[in-house]
């Protein structure tokens, strides 16, 4: 971006975020591999360098990058907000069927008063030692 705001043509791969930084052909090009790069980089002489470092102002400045921080801060505080609902509303369906939520939510709580399904009859109790063992279908990461 350093280069783009002195107006300078960006020759790039066309992989990660390039795509979204580059304009082909007005501020840069994208490329397959190194090949197809030194067949273009020619062309990147006759853009227009005064668009290019227009363009970068415009886009990457503090203000508009800090907008776009606040929005994908938002964006993420509302899908954990929704996943926090989420939780809410199973453990209430849990504990009003009195089903043991650990064996669909990995790391709830049963209802008070209810059986694990492991030590309830047809469902053997863990043996001992291996009590705190993850179950394959646990999930690892918090949710």
């Amino acid at each position: 971006m350093e280069a783009a705001y002195c107006g300078t043509p960006t020759l790039a791969i066309k992989r990660g975020s390039m795509p979204e930084l580059i304009e082909e052909g007005r501020t840069g090009m994208l490329v397959e591999d190194f090949v197809e790069g030194y067949h273009e980089i020619e062309s990147c002489f006759d853009m227009d360098r005064r668009y290019i470092a227009e363009r970068a102002r415009m886009l990457f400045n503090y203000r508009t990058m800090t907008k776009q921080y606040l929005k994908a801060y938002e964006k993420v505080i509302d899908i954990f907000h929704t996943r926090e609902e989420q939780r809410r509303t199973i453990r209430r369906m849990a504990a009003q069927t009195r089903t043991d939520l650990s064996d669909i939510w990995p790391g709830a709580s049963r209802p008070a008063g209810t059986a694990s399904r492991r030590d309830t009859p047809g469902h053997p109790a863990t043996p001992a030692g291996r009590s705190d063992r993850p179950r394959p279908h646990q999930c690892y990461h918090a949710v």
